[in-house]
């Protein structure tokens, strides 16, 4: 059964709830009618999709509202500077999440916290953050959605009170890759071609509000940066980069495994589970392929920019080793003791704490020479070696 969902609903009803009606930068709206109507055609939304749906909708439209109005009652945020922000960025299951909580160990780090992410007014002060009530209610949001989702957690958890991607903000203005556990082939096609530059204008202008009240320079993670890096560096035109790198036969496999993870049959009504690994073994082999092409493109054409790679056996090898060779690519030091703070947090990071999980490539409907043709050039290009010393990419739970 086909479910509707509407984008004028949602928007009424967030200007209703919220007082406000100007969502500012534009680019936003037909972001949001092209998702809406792949959700209507293509994801055989259930009863319970559609709740979540509305919820994910609501809350998105409601935090625009309130950035953009707080925006305009405070001017002066349009000229504040955002300085030499850091972007962990690389396909998914790289090692990403491990060395977003490893630079989060280095004070000097503002990193985006998930629960001011989605309630960025007021700013939240740097003394509140242990305390503020938005913090508590992010808490009860993730126990709910773990609740529901129970093997979820162990594919890939953020702790509420911890950073969070930032891609987030670029959810609200419905420009972000993150709509893919929903089944939206269409949106994702209008995603890939889309222009960044008011997302992003978007981004940074979340980034302004946040650090009014609670500033330090920004450390932020986000994979799908490769997509766009032309519009993240003409934003912050002094970023840096650091790219992850990892055999795509890893990353392929865990994405397709993590997307059903999240028991994309509760969002729809269609319930072949044969029909969605499959799905979803195709959509990340051409997810991830896209990333590295287009990050490719970018540094083939801007051979000068701020970008550091970081291979994935070098990083499980020694992570703090890693991020010390990092931080003196982009001349600059460790701070005393940050090296006994990321120690800390590795030995608080261990990779099946939440429980192991194992599958394999082919249980997606994927075969090793597939993921071999679709990411050849990469291969190539970063030296990574083709892992042909067993029968499947079969592994277990990665961070």
């Amino acid at each position: 059964m086909s479910r509707t969902v509407h984008a004028d609903a949602f928007v009424d009803a967030a200007c209703r709830n919220t007082g406000f009606s100007d969502f500012g930068i534009p680019g936003w709206r037909e972001n949001l009618d092209v998702l809406c109507a792949s959700l209507s055609n293509e994801a055989d939304l259930s009863e319970l999709g559609v709740e979540m749906t509305w919820q994910w909708m609501l809350r998105r439209l409601e935090n625009r509202l309130r950035v953009v109005e707080y925006t305009k009652r405070h001017p002066e945020l349009a000229a504040a500077r955002v300085e030499t922000p850091l972007f962990v960025c690389g396909m998914m299951r790289t090692g990403t999440t491990l060395l977003y909580e490893l630079l989060h160990a280095d004070l000097r780090a503002r990193c985006l916290m998930k629960w001011e992410s989605m309630a960025c007014v007021p700013p939240p002060r740097a003394d509140h953050f242990d305390s503020d009530p938005r913090l508590i209610e992010a808490r009860r949001q993730v126990a709910e959605v773990f609740a529901r989702t129970p093997e979820a957690k162990a594919a890939h958890y953020e702790a509420p009170d911890g950073p969070t991607e930032c891609v987030e903000l670029l959810t609200q203005h419905f420009a972000a890759q993150d709509w893919s556990w929903w089944r939206v082939p269409s949106y994702l096609d209008h995603f890939n071609r889309s222009d960044m530059r008011n997302a992003m204008s978007y981004h940074r202008q979340c980034l302004a509000l946040l650090q009014s009240a609670a500033p330090g320079r920004w450390t932020l993670k986000a994979p799908a940066h490769l997509l766009y890096l032309d519009a993240l560096f003409e934003t912050y035109p002094d970023a840096r980069v650091i790219v992850t790198h990892r055999d795509p036969l890893r990353c392929v496999a865990s994405m397709a495994h993590m997307s059903c993870s999240y028991k994309p049959e509760i969002l729809s009504d269609r319930h072949d589970h044969g029909s969605l690994r499959s799905y979803y073994g195709a959509l990340w082999l051409e997810n991830l392929g896209t990333m590295v092409d287009k990050m490719m493109d970018y540094r083939a054409a801007h051979p000068k920019a701020a970008i550091s790679d970081l291979h994935y056996d070098d990083f499980s090898r020694d992570p703090v080793a890693s991020v010390r060779e990092i931080f003196e690519a982009f001349g600059e030091s460790f701070v005393p003791d940050v090296e006994a703070r990321m120690k800390r947090r590795l030995a608080d990071s261990a990779a099946d704490r939440f429980g192991a999980r194992t599958f394999a490539l082919e249980e997606f409907g994927l075969t090793r020479a597939a993921v071999h043709e679709r990411f050849e050039r990469y291969y190539e290009a970063f030296g990574i070696a083709r892992d042909a010393s067993r029968e499947s990419a079969r592994v277990g739970r990665e961070p």
